[in-house]
């Protein structure tokens, strides 16, 4: 994987805190912050302060479900196209 590769100091970082934000949305689901400017409904990100990532998720209240819609770096400078 790219990340342990081209990060040695944190060859984890990336793993251990997609997994502690997917189970934050599991047991919160409105733990992100909603996002504006969308073209989906119930659309969230949460932000992954120390590798620099947006998780973005909607919530289905349809049928209790989260859906991931993007895994986002902020040196991209803009939103996902959502």
């Amino acid at each position: 994987m790219w990340w342990s590769a081209n990060r040695p100091s944190a060859p984890k970082a990336l793993v251990r805190d997609l997994r502690q934000a997917l189970r934050a949305i599991a047991e919160q689901p409105n733990v992100g912050r909603r996002v504006k400017g969308v073209k989906f409904e119930n659309v969230r990100r949460v932000h992954l302060t120390r590798i620099r990532y947006y998780l973005y998720y909607r919530l289905n209240v349809e049928d209790d479900t989260v859906e991931i819609l993007a895994f986002w770096h902020l040196s991209r400078g803009s939103d996902p196209p959502l």
